[in-house]
């Protein structure tokens, strides 16, 4: 299985209180908290995150990395919650870089992501990504 892994940003060439995100010490993406996030968290107790909110980039190891924007409830979940939903935030980057146009944008970030990391991605009790399986 691929290492995943969030760290502070700032070790990295981020700002203090951003998470980078590492897969395999690759890093993905950055992780902010963000106002529009809890917001939406609060409107639907089942979004937690969402990306393409910020233009800027963050430049982490070298590499300009994009940045998923969170409510504060999301540090509140389960390790396999947030590693589960960071990965699924990361599927929508990825089919944003390979243009692609699908049916159901959210199955295909899951689809997209699960054929990169090879890990795959759940939905627990309250429909919510995990890695976990059993839910």
């Amino acid at each position: 299985m691929a290492d995943l892994v969030m760290v502070p940003a700032e070790n990295y060439g981020g700002e203090r209180g951003e998470l980078a995100f590492l897969h395999d010490g690759f890093p993905m993406m950055v992780i902010r908290e963000c106002e529009l996030a809890r917001g939406e968290h609060e409107r639907n107790r089942r979004q937690y995150a969402h990306m393409f909110h910020h233009q800027i980039q963050r430049i982490i190891r070298g590499v300009a990395v994009e940045i998923m924007c969170v409510a504060p409830a999301f540090f509140e979940l389960s390790p396999g919650n947030r590693s589960g939903l960071v990965l699924h935030e990361y599927g929508h980057l990825l089919a944003k870089k390979n243009d692609r146009i699908v049916m159901d944008p959210e199955i295909d970030a899951d689809l997209q992501v699960e054929r990169i990391t090879r890990r795959r991605i759940f939905y627990d009790r309250n429909k919510v990504q995990t890695l976990l399986e059993g839910w």
